[in-house]
């Protein structure tokens, strides 16, 4: 499918790749210039590739930017509230699972003629931060991370996830992939941690705490007021996003 923003110079189409023999689905926003410099978005625990309409903004203004922008629907995500469109139930979801989600998208986003392939960044929000550092800490495809609102640990229990199974496996996963250890593994790639001073999901020390352990180049920033999802500061949010992203990677407006 190709839908075009009229009055817009860029378009966008929806993609899906397997994984593991299960469907990710995603859409890719085009910039006018290419081949441009891409970025990946990636989406929170119980959130989709919308995240409420916020990932839809981000990838709109990102491509307007020069940037190509992909956003998905891991694989494990469903809910009964969310618009997932890839296969698999949150209640079978482990942190493994989406590792080999992002390190299978990138692949994917690397081997597209409009992409840049020396200029791919990620970018992940809560879980989707988490991932985005143990992902990048295993492929060398990401040459940038942001981390929006990422824990440093992940410390599951029965009342999180009631399955004991289920919860058995998070644990063992959650034993392999440490973002407080992954993030020494980006350098000398630039590594950037986001997050909010009222963040009452996962703390500001969490950011704190990965911008300690990374390695130069690196990069902390807080915003004052912010919630989890910076509900009220997307444009500060974004400004900076790209502001660093730009500096990094360089623009897809560049000639």
């Amino acid at each position: 499918m190709l839908q075009v923003w009229v009055g817009m110079s860029m378009t966008s189409r929806c993609f899906e790749i397997k994984n593991r023999g299960m469907r990710i689905s995603g859409i890719v926003e085009y910039p006018q210039i290419k081949p441009a410099p891409a970025i990946i978005l990636m989406h929170g625990y119980t959130g989709d590739k919308d995240e409420h309409g916020r990932f839809v903004d981000a990838s709109k203004r990102l491509a307007a930017n020069g940037f190509l922008a992909i956003r998905f629907d891991f694989r494990y995500g469903k809910t009964p509230t969310n618009n997932s469109e890839s296969e698999g139930e949150l209640t079978e979801m482990t942190p493994e699972e989406w590792v080999s989600d992002a390190k299978a998208v990138l692949s994917y986003v690397a081997g597209l003629p409009e992409v840049d392939s020396e200029r791919i960044g990620v970018i992940g929000l809560s879980m989707g931060g988490y991932t985005a550092i143990c992902s990048a800490a295993r492929s060398k495809l990401a040459k940038a991370v942001v981390a929006w609102s990422s824990p440093a640990t992940l410390r599951p229990t029965s009342r999180w996830i009631k399955d004991k199974e289920h919860l058995r496996r998070f644990k063992k996963a959650c034993n392999l992939f440490v973002p407080l250890l992954d993030c020494k593994k980006i350098a000398p790639r630039p590594f950037l941690a986001i997050a909010g001073t009222e963040d009452k999901v996962v703390h500001f020390r969490n950011a704190i705490k990965l911008f300690q352990s990374a390695r130069e180049p690196k990069s902390l920033v807080l915003i004052g007021g912010a919630d989890h999802v910076f509900s009220d500061h997307q444009d500060e949010l974004l400004k900076v996003t790209k502001g660093w992203i730009s500096s990094k990677l360089g623009s897809g407006k560049r000639s």
